[in-house]
């Protein structure tokens, strides 16, 4: 099984093309952490696509959050491996 992993937030001028790009991977898995635009919507409409929420936040002094980069990756890439890829 051929896998492709992508992490998203607010990435619908690219989710699209990088979906087209993979459509002939058996599984793409899409951790989104917390799109506020259509990146949910477009990824799901291939029918490849796994979409799980990533929750995790990290707030800033200024009252933005973002999400912590190396715990969305590794939620991502422990989800890969508990798929048995190739």
């Amino acid at each position: 099984m051929i896998i492709v992993c992508v992490r998203t937030r607010d990435e619908e001028h690219r989710i699209g093309q990088f979906c087209e790009a993979y459509k002939d991977a058996d599984k793409i898995l899409v951790a989104d952490g917390g799109s506020e635009d259509n990146t949910i919507e477009i990824a799901k409409s291939y029918p490849n696509v796994e979409l799980r929420h990533y929750m995790e936040r990290t707030f800033l002094d200024n009252g933005h959050w973002r999400n912590n980069d190396a715990a969305h990756a590794n939620f991502l890439f422990q989800w890969a491996y508990d798929m048995k890829p190739d």
